[in-house]
């Protein structure tokens, strides 16, 4: 069965913003981590630094988190809470504050993650939409009888995210279409999708250590707290030579029977198509292909530029400005 071409997805932020808009892109989890660090806004009730206070980490350590954090969104392209963690793992003046910094900014992103999960489940404030492009996929893979006519290994459809948050798997998992196949969907769950950051934990039926039912509640700050660490970092956990989730996006990538990899809601932020060696994906003669998604009603320079930062890597990559779900379905329905 290995003649058969792969497809690869690879997604970011975007993707699970455009399942629901509670998910923040980098810089709105970035600013909601600054804002509610000190609590130093009025519309936002004293919740997360009530957490901290409970975790014995005082006012003026959280202060000078957040002073750094703002005199570094100063000067930052595309500012990310992910990118100011890696500045503090790695630069010499963070040195005395490295690990309360650490550990503020991981326990802020396992809470927001965590709420933003609980805000999709609630069917009443979220819900999966029935357009949503994670149903576009169930689809796919129901339609095309994957789970029946594939070997554990060999799924000819690869998902790797950038996102710490559990959205394909419980939707996937939970999706009428595999009610009576839970196994087969749980095989391809754990075969075909990769989390190259880490996730917040695995989901109860995964049968793992670190687990945290889908969009659980943020207020168990020990529990957070003590799970911390399934978040990684820039340079200091990524890239490691052993980064076991690394290792398999990359081989999914660069794999013989890859014909094309398709990424939409990622911004190719330099460290990571570097992480993915997606600079050298042409010499294998592999088609990318990146939607430019139009958040927010971009202006054609944001899109120009977005198109030109990706052809500086693919020089022949094709360009698409699609809703993540019209992408999805061009992917695997339209693209010969």
């Amino acid at each position: 069965m290995t003649n058969r071409d792969q497809t690869v997805f690879i997604i970011g932020a975007g993707a699970s913003n455009a399942l629901h808009p509670q998910f923040a892109l980098g810089g709105g989890l970035l600013q909601q981590i600054s804002d509610r660090v000190t609590d130093r806004t009025s519309i936002h009730q004293p919740y997360l630094s009530n957490l901290y206070k409970a975790l014995d980490f005082d006012y003026s350590t959280r202060w000078d988190f957040v002073h750094h954090l703002d005199e570094y969104k100063k000067n930052a392209q595309y500012p990310s809470i992910d990118e100011f963690l890696n500045e503090v793992a790695s630069y010499p003046e963070f040195k005395n504050s490295e690990k309360k910094f650490l550990q503020i900014g991981k326990f802020a992103i396992m809470f927001h993650i965590l709420g933003y999960e609980a805000e999709l489940a609630n069917p009443i404030s979220g819900g999966l939409k029935e357009d949503s492009w994670l149903n576009s996929v169930a689809k796919y893979i129901d339609e095309k009888e994957i789970l029946e006519t594939h070997d554990s290994n060999d799924y000819d459809l690869k998902i790797i995210t950038f996102n710490y948050d559990r959205n394909i798997e419980h939707f996937l998992y939970q999706n009428e279409r595999f009610d009576k196949r839970k196994e087969g969907i749980k095989s391809f769950i754990n075969n075909s999708v990769t989390h190259v950051y880490g996730k917040v934990g695995s989901l109860p039926w995964q049968d793992e250590q670190s687990v945290f039912k889908y969009g659980e509640d943020n207020s168990k700050a020990d529990k957070i707290f003590s799970e911390k660490n399934v978040i990684d970092i820039m340079y200091l956990d990524r890239t490691e030579k052993n980064n076991e989730e690394s290792n398999k996006a990359r081989n999914w990538i660069h794999a013989d029977r890859t014909s094309k990899v398709c990424a939409f809601g990622f911004n190719f932020d330099l460290i990571n198509y570097r992480l993915l060696y997606l600079q050298n994906i042409g010499i294998k003669k592999i088609k990318l292909i990146a939607n430019v998604y139009p958040h927010g009603d971009p202006t054609f320079n944001d899109r120009r530029n977005m198109a030109g930062r990706i052809r500086n890597i693919i020089h022949d990559a094709e360009i698409t400005y699609m809703t993540c779900t019209d992408f999805v379905n061009y992917i695997l329905y339209g693209h010969g």
